[in-house]
């Protein structure tokens, strides 16, 4: 791989140029001026807006700050799901250096990982957050206290000293999951609909389905509830923007716009396609800080951000100093980088395993599926609860869906796949096996190795490993060590999933290796394979004696697809009397992937895990092992979960 590609890429150049004392820099230049930020974000949206070329959006807000600012066509979250992706976020760091990119988990971080508005407290700054956090780390919530003046559904710019700059963040909910599809129709026609009048509404008739939906009457009524949520947020954002101009402040603030990830809909939220990931990103720049920030007003920029990226970017503009554990890089401002692709991953949500890895230079969109034998739209009860999971689900099940819709909701995925967002923006048209993108299809892949390699990443360690391994180390820092974490090793076992027989072998050897990291690849290499045949079952009932107990739980799934075991049973109801929510999880999401009769065999035991859920520790995960139980008692009764109104 070019050296000079590389570098800039990873963001190894962004730090070394950073090195050259930006905050000095930055003081000789605007030594009079530091200008204020503010970051709008919103949850769960993609590019649904008018600035973005959607006809049906009624966004006139969001498009008049377009019209004012610049607008990004290539913005990317690092992962599409809240809390990993607010994790990269707040710490300018890849979820995977730190073990923290499984959904609503609790990584342990040693003190030199500071969220990045430690920074700009440092240089002067007054720093709130209104209000949402989500990150994934252990005792999160004093971490938070360190990192924000004020973080409260209160928190304000307005509490600040006269004159001292500042740094607010406003997180606006009504486009969340919940509201676009999660949530009955009549909670949502009471909390979102009725604040709309009846010109803003979106018809079902005005929506344009996408082709891995299914144009049906109902699917458009449940699609356009999506734009009705999005029109009650830009209301929202301008109800803030003309509190900025009372205060006086809209001339001295630059502003950032944009998603905490894609949309909260099918094959968008907790999917590693480019969907998922490419968010809104408008940036408005007033005129005194054009010389420091070279945006131009109404203008469109394909430049690559991501939000590892976003951080550094604030830092970088304000003067302030970037933190040495930053793998992100400045893209606007004093020695801005222009990056060449970025990168994402997918891990464990709910109850579905993604496992994947995303590269993008804005264009092509390389996807590597680590764990092709589950697909896209695997079972998970706060998505399952939707109107519109319902139908897909329904639908697929009557030979109803055209191809592309066929395909997410199969029970596999391709190891790998590549898309085109200029022809394809939608992605679905995978060209990985196609002829002519070779070049592209090495480039993406190598670029996604040697990512994984470069920061570490942890999560090709199951979540126990991550927890347990370390010691008296946190992950962050164990992952270095070669002797603690071998991934070049684990990762030459990882790569031959999806490859077929020809390293049927090589994975066969890997379950008799002394890392149990190892062991677990091999065993997901050949869960990928014609598993069920007798050359390969005879490798994989062994297992179920294994030292690692999340080992001989994938083992036990497997041994009672293929048969009836009652000591495989034993296994996974001995996952269920675990003390932690991280094993307890192990069991139950091998549980939900049973077919029906065994799962309403064990179901007696199941539930006898919601009267301890509050004694089980890491009890961030307590909820989610509330979810899965619900899950799974729903598909013992041969019924979809009801939407989720508590939230």
């Amino acid at each position: 791989m070019n050296r000079r590609l590389f570098l800039k890429s990873t963001g190894s150049l962004a730090l070394s140029l950073a090195a050259v004392n930006p905050v000095s820099s930055f003081a000789d230049n605007h030594s009079k001026q530091k200008p204020n930020v503010l970051w709008i974000t919103i949850e769960d949206t993609s590019l649904f807006f008018g600035c973005y070329g959607d006809e049906v959006a009624k966004t006139p807000n969001v498009d008049k700050l377009a019209e004012e600012g610049t607008l990004f066509t290539n913005a990317f979250a690092n992962s599409p799901v809240c809390s990993p992706a607010r994790t990269a976020l707040i710490t300018g760091m890849h979820v995977g250096q730190l073990g923290g990119g499984n959904h609503r988990s609790a990584a342990a971080i040693p003190d030199s990982v500071k969220g990045f508005p430690t920074y700009l407290r440092k240089n002067g700054y007054y720093c709130t957050n209104n209000k949402k956090k989500d990150y994934n780390f252990k005792d999160a919530w004093h971490w938070a206290k360190r990192t924000w003046d004020e973080t409260s559904g209160k928190a304000t710019w307005r509490n600040r000293k006269p004159g001292q700059p500042f740094f607010h963040v406003q997180n606006f909910l009504d486009s969340h999951q919940s509201r676009v599809s999660v949530n009955s129709y009549e909670r949502f026609k009471k909390n979102i609909q009725s604040q709309l009048s009846p010109e803003e509404i979106t018809k079902p008739e005005e929506v344009k389905v996408p082709p891995f939906y299914h144009d049906t009457p109902e699917v458009r009524k449940a699609y356009a509830r999506m734009y009705d949520c999005i029109t009650l947020v830009d209301r929202q954002i301008g109800e803030l923007l003309d509190k900025l101009k009372e205060d006086g402040l809209y001339e001295e603030t630059i502003i950032f716009f944009f998603a905490d990830h894609g949309e909260g809909m099918p094959r968008f939220k907790t999917n590693p396609l480019g969907l998922g990931l490419r968010v809104p990103l408008v940036v408005r720049v007033p005129k005194k800080y054009r010389d420091l920030v070279k945006l131009k007003p109404g203008t469109k920029t394909d430049k690559l951000i991501s939000f590892v990226d976003l951080g550094p970017t604030v830092l970088n503009i304000t003067g302030s100093k970037i933190g040495d554990n930053m793998s992100g890089a400045p893209v606007l401002g004093p020695g801005k980088i222009d990056k060449e692709f970025i990168f994402g991953s997918t891990n464990i949500v709910g109850t579905a395993e993604q496992h994947s890895r995303t590269v993008s230079d804005g264009r092509y969109t390389y996807v590597r599926n680590y764990m092709p034998h589950l697909g896209y739209a695997q079972p998970q009860r706060y998505c399952d609860g939707a109107e519109i999971m319902h139908l897909l689900r329904d639908y697929y099940k009557a030979g109803e869906l055209e191809e592309a819709a066929e395909e997410y909701m199969s029970p596999g995925r391709p190891a790998e796949a590549l898309y085109d967002y200029k022809f394809d923006p939608w992605n679905v048209h995978n060209l990985a096996e196609k002829t002519g993108y070779e070049s592209i299809l090495e480039k993406m892949r190598s670029i996604n190795q040697n990512k994984i390699l470069e920061i570490r990443d942890l999560h090709f360690l199951h979540p126990w490993e991550i927890e347990t391994r370390g010691g008296k180390f946190t992950p962050f820092e164990f992952k270095d060590y070669s002797r603690v974490y071998p991934l070049e090793k684990i990762m030459s076992v990882a790569e031959l999933v999806g490859k077929g027989r020809k390293v049927l072998s090589k994975q066969i050897k890997a379950l008799e290796d002394e890392e149990p990291a190892v062991r677990y690849w091999g065993l997901i290499g050949l869960e990928s394979q014609n598993w069920k045949k007798d050359d390969i079952f005879q490798h994989i009932e062994p297992l179920l004696e294994d030292s690692a107990p999340y080992i001989r739980y994938e083992a036990a799934k497997l041994t009672l697809k293929k048969k009836d075991s009652k000591k495989a049973k034993d296994i996974l109801i001995s996952g269920l009397k675990e003390e932690h929510c991280i094993l307890v999880l192990s069991a139950m999401r091998n549980i939900r992937l049973l077919d029906r009769e065994t799962v309403k065999e064990l179901l007696p035991e199941v539930r006898k895990l919601k009267k301890r859920i509050s004694e089980l520790k890491g009890e961030r995960l307590s909820g989610t092992v509330g979810s899965v139980i619900a899950s799974t008692e729903a598909f013992a009764a041969g019924k979809y979960p009801p939407p989720v109104d508590s939230f």
